[in-house]
């Protein structure tokens, strides 16, 4: 009886110790996973750092080519006026000037000519798209260092739904274009000279795309351009 009681109790341990064991190894596992999440949420963190890192060396690049390039103010010595000097010719890649439009349109202004569309093209009397320099134009030109010339909307005219007939003229919008949605500029317009640095023909229309939410505009903006840098970064990493 007593020997019956002691393999009862045996059995009994070894059950309580398999248990204790299978226990062990499961919160082992379970560990083993959190930290394995943990790791990627971090490698995902310093990848994201490298890319915010990349966005402000290349502000900071573009600063720093404005301060070289020279100011656009040139103090006349014996006037005392103020003449503004012929923009330069930029160096950017297309994505480059859409993000700095996007997020600090000042920094391209220096090489801007703000301009129009010519009044014979709006009445029709000729029948390509002309555009000509004017201080109260609704676009900015830009020259490009290869000699292309690039046309974007001047801040602040695509808010405005006067002016989206004159936009129309150099830009597809693709949305609605009621005037009551925040338009997004997605691709700059070509352009070749007539004059130079005066008159234009439009070569190339640009685009425009409606948007109805620009808290969420610029959040999606933000996540579509994060995308495409850590995309280029695992395409960089892959070829290394």
């Amino acid at each position: 009886m007593e020997f019956e009681k002691v393999v009862e109790s045996t059995k009994f341990l070894l059950k309580s110790i398999k248990r204790l064991s299978d226990h062990i190894l499961e919160a082992e596992s379970t560990s083993r996973r959190q930290l394995e999440q943990q790791a990627k949420q971090t490698e995902d963190l310093f990848l994201r750092l490298a890319v915010i890192e990349t966005e402000l060396r290349e502000t900071q690049n573009l600063i720093q080519r404005i301060i070289d390039e020279g100011k656009t103010i040139d103090q006349n010595s014996t006037s005392g006026i103020a003449t503004r000097m012929e923009p330069y010719a930029i160096g950017l890649a297309h994505e480059t000037l859409l993000s700095t439009y996007d997020t600090a349109p000042s920094l391209l202004q220096p090489f801007a000519r703000t301009c129009c569309v010519s009044k014979r093209s709006v009445v029709g009397t000729v029948s390509d798209t002309q555009i000509e320099l004017d201080s109260e134009g609704v676009l900015w030109i830009f020259e490009l260092i290869d000699g292309d010339w690039w046309i974007i909307p001047r801040p602040g005219s695509t808010a405005r739904s006067s002016q989206q007939k004159n936009l129309q003229r150099i830009f597809e919008i693709h949305g609605n274009a009621d005037g009551q949605d925040l338009l997004e500029l997605i691709e700059a317009g070509k352009a070749m000279t007539v004059e130079y640095g005066r008159r234009w023909v439009l070569s190339k229309k640009g685009l425009l795309a409606t948007h109805s939410d620009p808290l969420k505009q610029s959040l999606e903006k933000r996540i579509r351009n994060i995308e495409s840098r850590l995309s280029k970064q695992e395409e960089k990493q892959d070829l290394g």
